[in-house]
Order: structure tokens, then sequence, then C-alpha cells
């Protein structure tokens, strides 16, 4: 991390002689290649909501490449320069991508700088609620439909402050995804109701907030990060759980290989499903034409099968 800081010190010093030296009237104002808006997004969710936002008005970039880590990545200089010539910097904060939160501190007065996690903290209990049955430094807003909704909005008046000119399309933009964040809530919502299974067993605690918003209960074998597996007691008890409760399921990630998913599927006799954390996307699914909204159904349809739906 300490190259890193080095790397940004050195291209906030280069970006200062530039603009000293008069080589650009305006190098804020939208892409000099197409004249539009060029925002920044850290992960695929918050890509997706501000590209259906954006429409044909601004140009939208996600930095994570494919099948990456946003706990562990780190942009090239090349990103870091374009990012300080961008209009807008959306990321998620939270913890989930110390290097945007590092960027965003480097960033100078002419870029917009949206922190989803700010505006979404605000509609949380604040402090530690126990009536509330979420870790809120769990960063994973988008997994929540309705979360997903409050972040759209942000984006959305985010944007209208930086294209003032765009604002009407931004705002029809924004009630048409509106809509349709509406639907896949209802669809969460009637389906899971209809499911006679209530807890989940899932390899990384990624979905506290779609449980709390549907009456579920996530069981996490890896706690919110992947940093250390289980120790053998807490093993052990999952083992007794998933025995006694029934659970017949576990839930893994497209791209993890965590070992101790398949011990535990392999003591409990229980089948591996996965369920999509949609921080990124695999070159694969983006070939498919896959985004936020298809792997969200993708995900209703495992939790259909694990919790096993009442038609």
């Amino acid at each position: 991390m300490k190259r890193f800081t080095v790397v940004i010190l050195l291209l906030q010093l280069l970006l200062a002689a530039f603009l000293i030296s008069g080589c650009t009237e305006n190098p804020k104002k939208g892409n000099p290649h197409t004249g539009r808006t060029k925002v920044y997004t850290s992960i695929h969710p918050i890509y997706y909501l501000a590209s259906e936002i954006a429409g044909d008005h601004a140009d939208i970039v996600e930095i994570l490449p494919p099948s990456s880590d946003p706990h562990t990545y780190e942009p090239s200089p090349k990103e870091i320069v374009d990012l300080q010539s961008s209009d807008l910097f959306i990321y998620n904060g939270a913890g989930l991508e110390p290097w945007a939160e590092k960027v965003a501190g480097s960033l100078g007065e002419n870029v917009s700088v949206l922190q989803i996690a700010e505006v979404v903290y605000d509609q949380l209990p604040q402090g530690n609620d126990p009536g509330y049955p979420v870790d809120t430094a769990d960063p994973h807003f988008w997994l929540d439909p309705v979360m997903a909704k409050n972040m759209a909005e942000a984006i959305a008046e985010t944007l209208i402050k930086v294209d003032k000119k765009n604002k009407d399309s931004y705002g029809e933009n924004f009630t048409s995804l509106a809509l349709r964040l509406d639907g896949l809530h209802r669809d969460y919502d009637e389906t899971l109701r209809k499911c006679e299974g209530k807890e989940f067993v899932v390899t990384h605690g990624a979905f506290g907030y779609l449980a709390a918003r549907y009456d579920l209960k996530q069981i996490s074998i890896m706690g919110m990060g992947e940093e250390s597996e289980p120790n053998p007691a807490y093993l052990g008890e999952l083992i007794k759980l998933l025995k006694t409760h029934g659970i017949g399921y576990i839930f893994s990630e497209p791209l993890s290989s965590i070992k101790v998913t398949k011990t535990l599927a392999d003591e409990t006799q229980s089948e591996i499903l996965f369920l999509n954390p949609i921080g990124t996307l695999t070159k694969e699914q983006e070939s498919r034409g896959e985004n936020y909204m298809t792997l969200m159904y993708d995900n209703l349809e495992q939790l259909k099968i694990a919790l096993g739906q009442n038609e």
C-alpha cells in the first residue's frame, strides 16, 4: 500500500503541474472525445445502476476488472490519472474497497465524489441496535433490492448535480429503474414468503441485509470476509445445527474455492448451491450479457431451492 500512496502523490504533482501550465481550458467538463459526462464506478452494482440512469448522456466506467476482489484490488497509475480527469467517482465505502477510499481522498475539487455508504447508513438503525439483525458494518447493500433503489436515487441526484442539462433524462431513467427494482423486491417478497425454510447457510456473510428484509436468517461459515477458516469448535456447532434444523443446502460463491464449505457439506450430506454477491462479474457472465438484475433473479431461484418453496 506504501507504493500505492507514492503513486498517488506523484500523479497529483504531475496533474497540478499540467493544470498550472494552462495546457487545458476546462479539464473537468466531460469526456473530451464524446462531450459526455465521465463517471467512474468501483464495483458492478454501482456501475449497473449508474449506467441505467445515465443512458446515452454519460460515459460510465467500471474500474474493477472481471473476477477481481474489490477488497484487494489496486488501480493502475493510468486508472488513477483517468479518475483525476473525470467528472464523478462513485464508490461503495464501508470498507469494501480500501483502494477507492484512498483514491477518493486524492481527487481534486473538480471531481465530485459519491460514497454510497454515507447515504445508505442514514436509513439504517444507528449504533448497535439489538433489534436490528444485521451487522451494519456489512457493505453489501445492493443485495437488498430496497437498498439498491436507495442507492439508485442517490446516484441520480448526484448525476443531476454534476450534469444539470440532462436532469430530465436522468430523472426519467431513474423512475424507470426504480419501477424495475420495486418489481425485484416484490418478486423476492412474494417468492420467499412461500418458502418453508427461513435459515440458509453461506460461505461468506454477504447476505445479511437481504435476510433481514425478507425475515430470513443467514448463517455464515466465514463471517463477513474469507481471511480465515472457522475454528473446529464453531465448525462442530455448524454441523450440529445443519443436522438438527434439517438444512440440506450450503451456499458457496462462483468465485470462491473455500475447502471448508465442501468439508461441511460432506459431513452433513448437504448439497452445495451458489449464491452470488455480485460485487463483480466474470468474463463469461459479461459475454452472456448478465448484470446485477439478472444475477439477483438467479439468486432468487437458488434461494427457492434451498428454502423449499410451497406452490
